[in-house]
């Protein structure tokens, strides 16, 4: 809020302190952008018109669901001063080995998805006269890295620190894959943010940069599918997405915009 004031005929405008904070923070972010330069993340929209993936509870394609959520994660990455690099938007990519290649250059990889469940859990049921599966007992989140990816150490940070804001945020972690009953276990990476580790996805282990792929959800779930359609909530994932994505690569930014070594801290006034 602005307050005018008035002294011997000059006019003033004092900022209150909130004000102030919001200039100074926005002032450090335009810093660290015009001196280290904007890291470029590669988004992914998983699977392909052709091959679409899992069907929701509702006979949905996982592909659409995707491209839907990769859009509006790039849309909020752009807000925070990265730059992006869309992958498979069209839906038209021709390989699996292609997302990765197509990405090289960029500063982190993330491949967005929708989660299912193993066949041997579903359940059948009429939707609007077509017969389709579904399994209400499994849902939330999750993110995936390998144990063969070139930059381990950072795919786990940024993962945990994607996990950490959604769910500060209120969403909620999936908590089947370390010990699903049905199907192939994930090892745990960080357990409290639904991290663990999926080592034969060509997308994880054939980058040459830190990658994570995300589930945003369980799509064969009835009720999660409703939430995952939601546009209001489709925004505020990608918020939380892309803020655990800045946080990550800006914490780890050095001098010529790679992700190497944390930039200077800047001292910012308590509201």
């Amino acid at each position: 809020m602005r307050r005018t004031l008035s002294c011997r005929g000059v006019i003033y405008q004092r900022l209150d302190l909130r004000s102030l904070t919001t200039i100074v923070v926005s002032g450090v972010l335009a810093l660290l952008t015009s001196t280290v330069g904007a890291a470029e993340v590669a988004v992914d929209a998983g699977h392909t018109l052709a091959a679409h993936g899992a069907s929701s509870a509702r006979g949905g394609r996982e592909f659409d669901f995707n491209r839907v959520l990769a859009k509006r994660v790039s849309r909020e990455l752009g807000l925070r001063q990265l730059d992006v690099r869309p992958i498979n938007f069209d839906g038209k990519i021709e390989s699996l080995a292609a997302r990765p290649e197509q990405a090289a250059g960029t500063d982190f990889f993330i491949s967005i998805h929708h989660d299912s469940v193993h066949a041997d859990l579903l359940q059948e049921w009429d939707w609007q006269g077509s017969p389709q599966t579904y399994s209400d007992d499994y849902s939330g989140f999750a993110l995936f890295v390998s144990h063969d990816s070139p930059d381990l150490a950072t795919s786990l940070r940024c993962a945990s620190a994607i996990g950490a804001r959604l769910r500060r945020m209120g969403f909620q972690p999936a908590r089947h894959h370390a010990n699903p009953p049905s199907g192939t276990p994930r090892a745990v990476a960080d357990a409290t943010n639904a991290v663990h580790y999926y080592d034969k996805l060509v997308v994880l282990y054939r980058t040459t940069l830190p990658a994570v792929l995300f589930e945003a959800g369980v799509i064969k779930n009835r009720d999660e599918e409703l939430l995952l359609l939601d546009a209001s909530r489709q925004a505020r994932m990608a918020d939380g997405i892309a803020t655990g994505i800045a946080a990550c690569l800006y914490a780890a930014q050095g001098s010529n915009g790679k992700p190497q070594k944390a930039a200077p801290a800047a001292t910012v006034p308590s509201p």
